[in-house]
Order: structure tokens, then sequence, then C-alpha cells
């Protein structure tokens, strides 16, 4: 064999073993599944638990995509567009029905906080400025709607004005799932340092919500209190508001059955599969196919359970 047809060889070898890694395309129908098997755990009355464990490969992987696309989008006002529009549908839907979920707001502040940091790493100073606007509103809305929703448990604070506003409030995942959306954006282009870093998170994320090590660090602040009773109420709805993942009062309870979002580390293998391809574009099959499914998954727990 001559030296050029065995090089050609070797070069097919490595493309083919390239191409049986996953593309953003693989990851996303990947998640997908997992996605829906979560949902119908979650929808359907008595489904095992296991189901739920499948779903925790999800959201990370979405989030993984997305650091991505912040890289790659043609617009980011059209890519923040179409994630604002999407969290707004789910957000009515969320107000009508008795659905939870609502990834796009997640997937939402991700995205504007990903943005920030790709134009200050740029070199674009005044996105610094844009960025302390975006946290000061933040604060601001978080504290307004967890005041609001403490008085008035209404859904529509809860749901709906928040994403009316672009509100990290009552966000699903929270503040830490922003966070995790960073810290996989600033390591996704050196794969061991992206493994530290969600290993770590996840490590973190462990601690807190398989302990009760929030609830011991707020217990002495309740008790220095004029009015305990309403400081605890205050930390509770606080928690609630921003940092849904490991509240004080519902945290340290079983790590199999109840707090298992930990289990997301599992995602982690996944995302180390990406080989660095875009694969199929169908973006909007993504976000069609998530308002739909969760809808036909409530209808139908909704006539199992009558």
């Amino acid at each position: 064999m001559r030296q050029d047809e065995s090089c050609t060889g070797i070069c097919d070898t490595i493309g083919q073993k390239e191409n049986e890694k996953m593309t953003i395309f693989s990851l996303k129908i990947f998640a997908l599944i997992c996605m829906v098997i979560d949902h119908i755990g979650a929808y359907i009355p008595d489904m095992p638990v296991q189901m739920r464990w499948i779903g925790r490969i999800a959201a990370p992987i979405y989030i993984f995509c997305l650091c991505e696309g912040i890289d790659h989008t043609s617009s980011e006002k059209k890519y923040l567009l179409r994630l604002y529009i999407g969290s707004l549908i789910m957000a009515v839907i969320q107000s009508a029905f008795t659905i939870n979920a609502n990834i796009f707001r997640t997937l939402l502040a991700i995205a504007v906080n990903l943005i920030m940091i790709k134009h200050i790493r740029s070199g674009e100073k005044q996105y610094l400025k844009y960025w302390l606007i975006y946290i000061l509103w933040q604060i601001f809305t978080c504290v307004m709607f967890g005041w609001m929703y403490m008085r008035h448990q209404d859904i529509l604070i809860r749901r709906l004005y928040p994403a009316l506003c672009g509100s990290i409030a009552f966000c699903e995942g929270g503040i830490p799932f922003i966070i995790f959306g960073i810290i996989v954006y600033l390591t996704k282009n050196d794969k061991k340092k992206l493994a530290l870093g969600v290993s770590l998170f996840c490590a973190v994320f462990a601690l807190l919500s398989l302990t009760n090590l929030t609830t011991k660090l707020t217990e002495p602040i309740i008790a220095m209190a004029d009015n305990p009773d309403r400081m605890n109420r205050i930390i509770q709805y606080g928690f609630f508001t921003i940092i849904n993942s490991f509240r004080p009062g519902t945290t340290g309870k079983n790590p199999f059955m109840e707090q298992y979002q930990w289990m997301m580390i599992a995602s982690l293998g996944f995302i180390l599969m990406y080989n660095g391809q875009k694969g199929r574009s169908m973006k909007w099959f993504f976000y069609v196919f998530y308002v739909c499914h969760l809808l036909l998954l409530w209808y139908i727990g909704q006539n199992m359970s009558a």
C-alpha cells in the first residue's frame, strides 16, 4: 500500500470516529428524550421515580447547547427574542394550567449573562455597564415579586409577571442554574476544565440540597430577629424567589426519592462526547415540541387522575 493511501485510510478512520460522537443536534435529541421521560414521570400518575432520575440529564445538556449557541449565533437579538417569546408562551400556559416547567425562562437568563460575558471578554467594556444594569434590575424585580407573592400568593405574580419583566424571580432552577451556565460557558473549550467545573458544581449542589446546611446557617438569623416567625417567612420566600434548588425546610431529604437533582452529574459524560459540530438545525422544532408535549402530558395526566 502506498503512503498516501495509508494516510487517507487513517484520516478516514479518525473522521469516522469523530462522526460517531455527538453533534449539538444529537445532544439536543438525546436531552429531549430524557426530558420526555422525566415529564411523563412528573405528570402521569403512578410513574416510577426512576423516570425523574433520567430527566436530570436533560437540562445540563440543553444549557451546554445554549453555551455553544451563544458563541455561534448570527443574531444575538433574535436568539434572545426566541427565548423570551417561548418563556412568555409557557408563562401564559402555566398561569392557566398546573404546569410547573418553563425552561425557557432559565435559558433566557443564562443567555443574557453569557452574552454580557462574551462581549466583555472581547474588550467591549460598555457591556460592564449593561451587565450592572441587568443585575440591578434583577435585584429590584426579585425583591418586588418576592414581597408581592409573600402577601398575595397569586399565580400571576409567580408565573406571568416575572416572565413579562425578564426577571429570574421564581425561575426554574434559580440562580444555581445560571451559575452552572456561566461555569459551562467559561470552561467548555477545555474538556478537563469543563469536567472539573461541572463536577465541583454538582458536588456543592449535592452538599446544599442533601444536607440541612442552609437551615442551620439561617437559624441564627431567625433566632436573633425581633419577630422570628416573620423572619423565617422572609427567608423561606427569599430562597423560593431566587434559589429554588435548596431552600431551608426542603433540604436534607431522601437523595433518591425527593432530592435527586444531584443526578445531573450524569449529563457530563454525554456533554464530553460533543464533537464540535452543529449537525442539523431544526431550532423551531425544539421550541414547539417543548410546549406541545407539556400540554399533552398534562392533559393525559389530568384525565387519568379524574
